[in-house]
C-alpha cells in the first residue's frame, strides 16, 4: 500500500463517516496509517474497508486493526496472493541479506523459496555490485507466473499441490 492509496482510503472513509476528522495533520494521519498498513496489498485493504462499511452499525470509522481483522474474517488472505506482494517481500529480504540471508529466506512465502532456491541466492543479490533490480524482478515475476499458473497460492505463499522446479533454475541468469 502506498501513501497515495492511504490518501484515497482516508478520503473514502471521510465520505462514509462524515464525523471522521483525525486530530493530527493530513500528512501525519497518512504516515500513521501507512506505518500500519504499508505492507498490505491496497486491493485487500479496500476490500476490507468495503466489508467494514457494509456491515458497520456503529457509525464510526475503522481503525487499522479493525481493517486487518476484516481481512482475516473475510478470508481475504485466502485469495490468490499477488505476485507483486511476493516480490515486495523478496525485495525486502534482499535488502537485509548481506548479513541475514538465512533468516530472511525463512520468512519468505513457500513459492518465493521455491523460485530462489536457497538463502545463497538472496546473499548473492544483496552483495552483487552489478545487481539489476529490474531484471531480477522481471525474472522472478515470470517464474512466479509460470509456477502459479493454474495453482492456488494462499496468502502465506503455500502452493496447492507439488510444483516441478527445474534443478538448474537460476534467477537473473546466474
Amino acid at each position: 500500500m502506498t501513501k497515495k492509496d492511504v490518501g484515497m482510503m482516508l478520503a473514502t472513509m471521510s465520505t462514509f463517516f462524515p464525523n471522521y476528522k483525525p486530530s493530527a495533520s493530513v500528512e501525519d494521519t497518512k504516515n500513521a496509517w501507512l506505518s500500519i498498513l504499508g505492507d498490505y496489498d491496497a486491493a485487500l485493504v479496500f476490500k476490507a474497508l468495503k466489508m467494514y462499511v457494509t456491515t458497520d452499525t456503529t457509525g464510526f470509522a475503522p481503525t487499522p486493526g479493525q481493517l486487518i481483522t476484516k481481512m482475516k474474517e473475510g478470508d481475504l488472505f485466502a485469495d490468490e496472493l499477488a505476485a507483486s506482494e511476493v516480490w515486495k517481500q523478496v525485495r525486502r529480504a534482499i535488502s537485509r541479506s548481506a548479513y541475514y540471508s538465512g533468516e530472511e529466506f525463512e520468512k519468505l512465502p513457500d513459492i518465493a523459496k521455491r523460485i530462489l532456491g536457497s538463502p545463497a541466492r538472496l546473499r548473492a543479490y544483496a552483495t552483487d555490485q552489478n545487481y539489476n533490480e529490474s531484471a531480477v524482478c522481471n525474472n522472478f515475476l515470470r517464474e512466479y507466473t509460470r509456477l502459479s499458473n493454474g495453482e492456488h497460492i494462499t496468502a502465506r505463499g503455500k502452493v496447492a499441490g507439488e510444483l516441478p522446479v527445474p534443478e538448474n533454475f537460476r534467477i537473473g541468469g546466474n
